[in-house]
């Protein structure tokens, strides 16, 4: 038996960690052989995923390393704690990020906005719609006065020409915003 575990490439210590989890999860001994080759299988998979893991944060790419040293040496509680810390870090990193794009998002819808006033200045009710529609498209979810406004706006333009079908369903949802928000 104990060649089938190295050739499965588990260590001594993951070997132990096997039976402290079978002998806590109170495993019959008839059961034992075909759920050790079970969590063999699952911790050989496991290897194999956390060779293929990557991160250009190098605190994740540290701490997916010492949970994976963590594991050779059959510290699954380490390894878990470590998973973890380096799932924290890069959702931390993606809520930051996120935060980021979204406000780029409002700046660039606010330019084509502005546009759109350029156009309706211009008497270009058409493509001032148009402006106004893009720039409703590109506000991420939160803005919702904002989205009111400019889809208002669109509708607004496209009514001044005559697009009334281009019109009726910006009219609609924003209705349907303004109800939402303002009740």
């Amino acid at each position: 038996m104990k060649n089938y575990w190295k050739k499965q490439g588990i260590t001594e210590s993951a070997i132990k960690n096997f039976f402290e989890i079978i002998e806590k999860k109170q495993v019959p001994i008839e059961n034992l052989d075909h759920t050790l080759r079970e969590m063999a299988k699952h911790y050989k998979e496991l290897m194999a995923k956390v060779a293929t893991l990557s991160s250009d944060d190098p605190k994740v790419a540290k701490l997916r390393e010492q949970a994976k040293q963590a594991l050779d040496n059959g510290d699954f509680g380490q390894a878990e704690q470590l998973f973890n810390q380096a799932s924290e870090l890069d959702i931390s990193a993606a809520k930051r990020a996120q935060e980021t794009a979204n406000k780029r998002l409002v700046s660039a819808a606010e330019s084509l906005a502005a546009n759109g006033e350029l156009k309706m200045t211009q008497l270009a009710y058409r493509e001032a719609g148009e402006y106004y529609e893009r720039a409703a498209k590109l506000l991420p979810v939160g803005n919702d006065e904002i989205l009111a406004s400019y889809l208002n706006k669109a509708v607004y333009a496209f009514q001044y020409v005559s697009l009334y079908n281009q019109a009726k369903p910006l009219y609609e949802r924003s209705l349907a915003i303004r109800e939402k928000v303002f009740g």
